[in-house]
């Protein structure tokens, strides 16, 4: 009874010791410049759907400032920066468990039909601008190792893409949709300085691989007289393949 009394004192001083230990953590919010990503598939499909017109804006006076004129080219299109949460546990000296989500790629397309032509030959003038917002939405989760001799890392592991896009006529939405995409993602990581610190600054590369993703067709909205789409962008898949170069802002604790 005398051995076994002092074989679970042992084991409670163990566990205690164990669980006492500080946990081995890490989080990080990443951003930076984006690459790939739907934006040029879109404006591909645009052009192959007749959204690729040249729009004259003429010049002017406008409150005593002389306005001059241009020539605005369709489509065109941009990005903006995506925003990546990271959190991780160590197991092991060179091995973590990480799951990481937020906009990985997020950007607009704008198209503009050269005009719309009704069975009586006239023109008509409502709204031939199509506007097209879209965001990716990602979640991983996986491993990141570290390099023995060096604070470079890297990781990779399953992801789920969710590209959500909507269609807008000036302020008001058209059509919202949600289209999905399984891949991988991966990441170089080189923090800056030493890791010994609760906060540090990363150099991150992320590269995310997926299956293209199905577009639905999307229209401008409806002419108000002769109740016809005045752009229309056909349905088509567009390229999901997209990363980033960036810095991160990491949390961790040895």
């Amino acid at each position: 009874m005398k051995k076994v009394t002092l074989l679970l004192l042992a084991a409670i001083t163990t566990s205690l010791s164990v669980f006492a230990q500080p946990s081995k953590w890490f989080v990080s919010v990443s951003s930076g410049y984006p690459f790939g990503g739907p934006l040029q598939s879109i404006k591909n499909n645009m052009k192959k759907s007749g959204l690729d017109a040249s729009i004259f804006i003429p010049g002017g006076s406008f409150f005593g400032w002389e306005v001059l004129p241009k020539m605005i080219e369709y489509p065109k299109g941009k990005q903006q920066a995506p925003l990546l949460l990271k959190a991780g546990k160590k197991i092991d000296h060179h091995r973590s468990l990480f799951f990481s989500g937020g906009v990985s790629n997020v950007g607009e397309a704008q198209g503009h039909a050269p005009g719309t032509v009704d069975t009586a030959g006239y023109t008509s003038y409502g709204s031939s601008l199509l506007n097209v917002k879209f965001r990716v939405l990602q979640f991983t989760g996986g491993y990141e190792y570290s390099f023995p001799h060096t604070r470079a890392k890297v990781a990779i592991g399953p992801s789920l893409f969710l590209l959500r896009y909507k269609s807008t006529d000036g302020m008001i939405v058209n059509e919202r949709h949600t289209a999905f995409a399984p891949g991988v993602a991966t990441s170089a990581r080189l923090p800056l300085g030493k890791e010994k610190h609760l906060f540090g600054i990363d150099l991150v590369a992320e590269l995310n691989l997926a299956v293209p993703a199905k577009m639905k067709t999307l229209s401008s909205g409806n002419d108000i007289y002769n109740q016809h789409d005045l752009a229309v962008l056909k349905s088509g898949t567009v390229n999901m393949v997209h990363g980033m170069l960036g810095l991160a802002c990491s949390f961790r604790r040895k």
